[in-house]
């Protein structure tokens, strides 16, 4: 594999694997933290009208299976006050996050 640059990992498996990936596969890998590219992409994300929405699964009375059922994608407007927000991130663990701002806890 010939790349211009460095693959871009986080999580664990970005620490676990990246010896192997760099020694076997030659390739170049530029580890960051997970939580905080987490929080950083959700602050971008909100500034953006158009890029939080919810889903929402709806099935029609009488209907069974998954091909009569229909996704909905709702919009969402998310307008963090001085309180900030929660977010729950769902990996290998969860964790809970409060986001105020440009900190978390």
């Amino acid at each position: 594999i010939k790349l211009d640059g460095p693959i871009f990992a986080t999580g664990g498996g970005a620490h676990k694997y990246a010896d192997v990936l760099e020694n076997l596969l030659r390739l170049k890998i530029q580890k960051f933290d997970e939580i905080e590219c987490l929080t950083r992409g959700l602050r971008a994300m909100i500034k953006r009208e158009d890029s939080c929405f919810t889903l929402l699964n709806t099935r029609f009375a009488g209907d069974v299976g998954s091909a009569r059922e229909k996704l909905w994608t709702v919009p969402v407007k998310v307008s963090p006050n001085n309180k900030g927000f929660i977010v729950v991130n769902i990996g290998s663990g969860v964790s809970f996050l409060h986001i105020k701002g440009d900190k978390y806890e």
